[in-house]
């Protein structure tokens, strides 16, 4: 058989009035509403509601032959009603629940050759019902596209039928509302301000050939006005047919109203649809909390270390609400943008009364009021005057209730200045949803699924939700934690590359006095302004949310740290006389210099500070597997610098972390030296038992963060090339003398400072 038009532009609903008709292109599935207006029921085939639509139809066809098969003239009209129900029934369950029996197809044939006999026999006597001239030909079309070869019989009925249809034909008929966004509600508004008129629904167009392309225009012949909602198309290829595609389909005098594709608010500003390039996200839809949707500022939370309570008790600061206010302006800019050329438009009346009452349930997806208002202006545009008042409810049957409604979140409510609907606006399957409900169970998905986020990193609303959070609370990029011998002038020459000088270096007066990470914080908040980078050596680690979005340390083997620091202060620093190696350690390694890597990386409480001035060893409280705690090694140094990059990324505040070579190395110093046989077994283990243990864990946290890394072959490739390429340039790159330096006092001084007063 030759390919059916109908096979690309899916079923045609034609509704019998006495006025010509009006094409809705509609998304498939109909809704309720448009189930009951077309006659057919739209579900899966293996649904009880499927097994239905094929009764229907079986029904509608048994009793069509049982009018063929009397003896006694048959009741035409109603055999025209039968023929038509079953050949739209058997077309849709072709076309949107394939592949049907071979024997669907010989009902719907039978269908259409007697329902257009019957057509034809009532015109003869009627020739001026073009309404049913046209039903005639919706069949006969069908009927030439299930032959290979032309009916003989059909030329002569489809010039009687297309001379009904010329005749009598007037100037109203309005195809195609729908594409991408659900429009049944625009369907039944128009039907109840409408009744006189013939509505023809078209689902949306795949890509399409000549053959459609006249197969529509022969279908469209007698339409004078286009109602359409504009498509995005995709690079390359059109997922429906476009606006200016349709219109050269239409008679020249036919008009075109063009819906905008999308209506927005702005109070809604973290909320769209993701990217899925992998594939994966369609399965885990209904495991989802918001379905398709996706919430950008709980992904942005979890990726930056934010904790619920701060998204919702968090007061937010002026420079936070007027990015909101100017998100919603730039929204309704926008659409007046997209709606001017359009013949239709909200943004408008978005703007009149966003503060007054909800005009979105998920983005995209109008409230009633707002579909109203739409619906309203779509009549006037056209030019046919509703045959209701506009006093009277427009939607006859109107859409069962939204599935889920979306909360406004606290800070939108603040700096749009919503009225009081926005704080209890929410629910999901007739269920109120609160703002901390949804967000929480968002961020235990975004937990569960990282991958959504390096998937999203370029997506603008998780942009957004960055900056948004970046704003919340003062913070730094990022924490460097600077163990002594552990690759720290290199990784600091990188800092300061990449931000332009801009590393503020933070210290206590004294070497051995631990620094609080209070202390420093209190210090920059009080500042003119909050510093990118923060590097120090004695400060402690935050806790998440505190201080940096990313806390960054170093890990290198102990006993090598311990051999490189040696050499360091013998040979390049000169503060210890010649000594052994073996000789250092006793003398140097004992107290809190012992596991010296877990001491600067544990958090420390008030009893650490009492007992032990804040060097604490508290390995079971250094949690490798915070979002906000980044652990990289010197052995594997290059490896750790690209999954470093690769999580700044994630956080929407990337630094080129390239460097032209090692700074500050002990390598070819004294290179005899073996610290692991300089000292007894016993005390090498009693020095570096605890550094060791965190070594393997850094190790596997590492190897866990690289696997997760797209093409991470390339990625090392390319830094290696950023890497030589600074080798090739004359950079003037220092790193900040100790002059330059913030020095506060020390956790020590201030508890002696406490006690003396």
């Amino acid at each position: 058989m030759e390919r059916s038009i109908h096979g690309s532009i899916g079923p045609i609903f034609l509704l019998l009035h006495p006025l010509p008709q009006l094409f809705l292109t509609e998304p498939s599935p109909p809704s309720p509403a448009a189930q009951q207006d077309t006659g057919v029921d739209w579900c899966a085939e293996d649904s009880p509601v499927g097994e239905i639509s094929l009764a229907a139809g079986l029904a509608a066809h048994r009793r069509m032959l049982e009018l063929v098969d009397t003896d006694s003239d048959p009741d035409i009209g109603a055999g025209v009603e039968h023929a038509l129900k079953g050949a739209r029934i058997f077309l849709a369950l072709q076309q949107h629940f394939p592949p049907q029996p071979d024997w669907v197809m010989v009902h719907e044939e039978q269908c259409c050759r007697y329902g257009t006999i019957w057509i034809h026999r009532l015109l003869l006597a009627n020739p001026e019902d073009a309404v049913l001239a046209r039903a005639g030909l919706e069949l006969l079309n069908r009927l030439e596209e299930l032959h290979e070869k032309p009916l003989p019989w059909l030329a002569a009925m489809r010039a009687d039928m297309d001379r009904s249809c010329r005749e009598t034909a007037t100037a109203t008929a309005i195809p195609a509302v729908g594409g991408l966004c659900p429009h049944h509600w625009l369907l039944a508004g128009l039907r109840r301000a409408l009744p006189d008129l013939t509505i023809q629904t078209l689902p949306p167009l795949p890509p399409w050939g000549e053959a459609d392309e006249a197969g529509l225009r022969a279908a469209l012949q007698h339409t004078s006005v286009l109602v359409v909602q504009r498509i995005e198309l995709e690079s390359g290829a059109a997922s429906g047919l476009a606006a200016d595609t349709l219109r050269g389909l239409l008679p020249p005098a036919c008009r075109t109203v063009i819906l905008p594709g999308r209506h927005d608010t702005g109070l809604l500003p973290w909320t769209g649809r993701a990217q899925d390039p992998s594939g994966r996200l369609k399965e885990l839809e209904a495991a989802a909390p918001l379905g398709p949707h996706h919430d950008f500022l709980a992904m942005a939370a979890v990726a930056q270390g934010v904790d619920l309570r701060q998204l919702l008790e968090a007061s937010p600061p002026p420079a936070l609400l007027e990015v909101l206010r100017q998100q919603h302006l730039h929204v309704l800019e926008q659409l007046r943008i997209e709606e001017a050329t359009c013949g239709v438009g909200l943004a408008d009346w978005i703007e009149q009364e966003h503060r007054q009452q909800p005009l979105l349930h998920t983005p995209g997806q109008l409230t009633e009021p707002a579909q109203e208002q739409l619906l309203r202006r779509v009549l006037k545009v056209i030019g046919l005057p509703p045959q209701v008042e506009f006093e009277e409810e427009l939607f006859v049957n109107p859409e069962p209730p939204e599935a889920l409604s979306l909360p406004i979140h606290p800070w939108v409510r603040q700096a749009l200045q919503l009225d009081g609907w926005a704080a209890e606006w929410g629910q999901r399957q007739g269920q109120p949803l609160p703002i901390a409900t949804q967000l929480g169970e968002s961020m235990a998905f975004y937990q569960q699924h990282p991958w959504l986020i390096e998937a999203n990193r370029a997506q603008p609303k998780l942009r957004l939700a960055q900056r948004c959070l970046r704003l919340l609370t003062p913070l730094a990029d990022l924490l460097h934690l600077h163990g002594f011998k552990c690759a720290g002038s290199t990784f600091i020459w990188s800092l300061e590359h990449a931000s332009k000088g801009g590393v503020a270096y933070v210290e206590s007066e004294a070497s051995n006095q631990r620094l609080a990470w209070e202390r420093v914080h209190d210090h920059f908040a009080t500042a003119p302004a909050y510093p990118q980078l923060i590097t120090s050596h004695l400060i402690t680690l935050p806790p998440p949310g505190a201080l940096a979005r990313l806390k960054v340390a170093f890990l290198r083997d102990p006993l090598a740290r311990l051999a490189s620091a040696y050499r360091f202060e013998l040979h390049l620093q000169g503060t210890i006389a010649a000594m052994s190696f073996q000789h250092y350690i006793e003398h140097y390694c004992r107290g809190l210099l012992t596991n010296f890597q877990t001491r600067h990386l544990s958090p420390q409480d008030p009893d650490n500070w009492r007992l032990q001035q804040g060097w604490a060893a508290r390995p079971e409280l250094i949690d490798l597997e915070r979002q906000d705690l980044f652990v990289g090694l010197v052995e594997r140094y290059d490896e750790s610098i690209v999954a470093l990059e690769h999580a700044l990324e994630q956080l929407g505040c990337p630094l080129d972390l390239a460097y032209p070579q090692r700074m500050n190395t002990t390598d070819g110093i004294d290179g005899g030296v073996d610290p692991a046989t300089s000292a007894p077994a016993e005390r090498l283990l009693e020095i570096t038992e605890l550094d060791a243990n965190l070594y393997r864990r850094a190790t596997a946290r590492l190897n866990a963060r690289l696997a997760a890394i797209p093409d991470l072959t390339g990625r090392l490739a390319a830094f290696a090339e950023r890497c030589a390429a600074l080798r090739q340039q004359r950079l003037d790159v220092q790193l900040k003398p100790s002059n330059q330096w913030t020095i506060l006092e020390g956790e020590g001084k201030l508890a002696a400072n406490r006690e003396g007063s």
